[in-house]
């Protein structure tokens, strides 16, 4: 996905995208998501390939409220992220998602804007 090669860049892309989700995603909305994540430019992607590691420190200086929302059919952060993440940041919500994979958002939309639409009302509320 972080390839100069436009052709190759789609390919992976594309393969990334089918990787991303519990069920097949219908041919149209498959074909809108290549088309946005091709927008972000190779070199971008690339970056996020070779992010430093560890977050611990990063994740502990986290002060505003945080809403760990994870798929648990998702096969590209596995549960253990989500789950170190929320132990990391002591003040973490979590919400994990049956039969849905990495794109919560899209996979089970009703829900995941519902729940954070609750969540942003519950962290103003403070």
């Amino acid at each position: 996905m972080a390839s100069e090669d436009l052709a190759e860049n789609i390919e992976n892309t594309m393969a990334f995208l089918k990787f991303s989700t519990a069920k097949p995603l219908p041919a149209d909305e498959l074909q809108t998501m290549l088309a946005y994540n091709m927008m972000v430019p190779a070199k971008i992607r690339g970056y996020l390939l070779k992010r430093p590691e560890p977050y611990e420190d990063a994740l502990k200086k986290i002060t505003v409220p945080v809403l760990v929302s994870h798929g648990l059919e998702d096969r590209v952060a596995l549960l253990p992220v989500a789950r170190y993440t929320a132990s990391v940041v002591s003040h973490a919500q979590s919400s994990l998602y049956f039969g849905v994979g990495h794109m919560p958002f899209w996979e089970d939309t009703p829900r995941f804007n519902r729940e954070l639409v609750d969540f942003v009302r519950r962290s103003n509320q403070r």
